[in-house]
């Protein structure tokens, strides 16, 4: 009986233009791949332009579920590459552990591995690469979005008002076309109209808005030149943009929107951290912290709550000094980190040497069995080979 596989292929528009991952070569390659190991295909499945940072992508789970509900049917899986079927390693395990318990091997075109503890080993380092590079291309992506916003510079959707205008590839925002209406809905709102009261006005005008949309305008601070995002823990930095909306309107607004409300998240700071971690060791309940007044000042102190408790009260420094004592003593020495990642280094130099002289030894064999079957060929053709046999 022959067998079966199916085969998953991916590509994202950008890798299909860096690096070739097309899905045309990626299917020839996997059809032949089977072809060469005797498996008849039953299905492929073709993802275009998904990430494959998560699971949640369209072909993919069409394919776990085709897996489950045909495994009797199924031998193999065929990938292209390990990163094809997943850059999270673990959504790769995942996977893998839901192919082995239905008893369908995984197989990569391009990345030898097999059932062998060696074997799964090198798949699980072939996962762990793609999710490094993964995570590399991230990290890059984020430090240049930082670096972007450091300079003032606004990356995403252009809101109501704005538009983007490019700039030796780099975007800029200025004032579109609705400038004008946006000031409008400013100056409208400060003078006592009611949100329902402009949008219906807008409407009339050609221009709709919903109360929702309406709202998020007369908050945004980017139309005061405000930069607020959460790369920078919603901290507001100057932008390089033209202002749609003076400093006056806009925080006019705000006192009308919620004239309680802090508008940028500055939060009270707990003046006694330690609270929720210190117990006392009388009565084991949680401290509290307190101020005691001085002569020229006030002290900080942390306290036992439970009345006639002996616990005598401990200033908040020596505490804080003590507590951070005792993570100190958690840390690992950097002598211990450094003879740890010696080991392992050693450990893949030595597997490394081990893998590539058994690679040399497979080689050499395909070489000789190569040279015997050339030979058979060969005595084939002349019609002599039952004068070996």
């Amino acid at each position: 009986m022959n067998s079966t596989a199916i085969i998953y292929i991916r590509v994202s528009t950008s890798e299909q233009a860096e690096f070739g991952y097309s899905l045309k070569a990626q299917q020839e390659i996997c059809r032949d791949y089977a072809i060469r190991n005797k498996y008849g295909v039953l299905k492929v499945f073709i993802e275009k332009g998904e990430s494959a940072k998560t699971t949640d992508r369209t072909e993919l789970k069409k394919m776990l579920s085709f897996i489950k509900s045909n495994k009797n049917k199924i031998d193999a899986l065929i990938i292209y590459k390990m990163d094809r079927l997943s850059r999270d390693i673990y959504d790769s395990l995942t996977i893998r552990l839901t192919l082995k318990k239905l008893d369908i091997d995984l197989k990569s075109v391009t990345e030898p591995f097999d059932d062998s503890p060696f074997g799964t080993f090198t798949a699980t380092l072939f996962s762990s690469i793609a999710q490094l590079d993964n995570d590399i291309r991230s990290e890059r992506t984020i430090m240049g979005m930082r670096q972007a916003i450091k300079e003032g510079r606004w990356l995403w959707n252009a809101p109501y008002g704005y538009k983007y205008k490019y700039t030796n590839q780099k975007s800029y925002l200025v004032p579109s076309d609705d400038a004008d209406t946006l000031k409008k809905i400013f100056k409208d709102f400060v003078s006592g109209k009611k949100q329902y009261e402009i949008c219906e006005e807008l409407e009339k005008s050609g221009v709709k808005i919903s109360r929702q949309h309406l709202n998020n305008l007369l908050k945004n601070p980017l139309y005061i030149g405000k930069l607020v995002t959460k790369l920078f823990n919603y901290e507001p930095i100057d932008g390089i943009h033209e202002h749609i909306i003076d400093d006056i309107t806009f925080y006019k607004a705000q006192n009308i929107l919620s004239p309680k409300k802090n508008q940028y998240n500055i939060k009270y700071k707990d003046k006694f951290p330690l609270k929720r971690f210190l117990k006392c060791p009388e009565c084991d309940r949680f401290l509290a912290g307190s101020y005691s007044k001085g002569r020229y000042k006030k002290y900080a102190y942390y306290h036992c709550v439970t009345k006639g408790c002996p616990f005598k009260s401990v200033k908040r420094e020596l505490a804080e000094e003590l507590f951070f004592d005792f993570l100190d003593s958690f840390a690992i020495k950097e002598d211990t980190i450094n003879d740890v990642f010696e080991k392992i280094r050693v450990s893949f130099n030595d597997k490394q040497i081990e893998n590539t002289n058994t690679l040399k030894v497979v080689k050499k064999d395909i070489t000789l069995l190569e040279t015997k079957k050339d030979r058979i060929v060969e005595l084939l053709i002349d019609g002599t080979l039952p004068k070996y046999i």
